[in-house]
């Protein structure tokens, strides 16, 4: 996510929260006017959202930091087995007769 769109979405969230808390502060013990708690119900629809955008960049992030280092990752692995299947690998074999056999 761009530096522009995070710091848009933070924004976002702050005014999402301002309203909320200027809600409860007008009617802190019960909601009692519709329009109130309908507001309310779309500043939580919305602060969901935000949060759900939020979680998807996330998301992204991590998996291209885990590609990233999953990269150097393969090829440590790559080259650790390829160093057993040298050391694993027969050469030679030396037959009941005493002659050395190779491919």
């Amino acid at each position: 996510m761009a530096k522009r769109e995070k710091k848009r979405i933070q924004e976002e969230m702050k005014t999402v929260e301002e309203k909320m808390d200027s809600y409860f502060e007008k009617f802190p013990t019960q909601i009692s006017l519709d329009e109130a708690k309908s507001q309310i119900s779309v500043l939580l629809a919305r602060k969901d959202d935000i949060l759900r955008l939020e979680e998807q960049s996330w998301l992204l992030k991590s998996r291209a930091i885990w590609l990233k280092s999953g990269e150097r990752d393969t090829k440590i692995f790559h080259k650790f087995a390829e160093g057993r299947r040298k050391t694993n690998t027969i050469w030679d074999i030396q037959s009941v007769n005493g002659d050395t056999l190779s491919s």
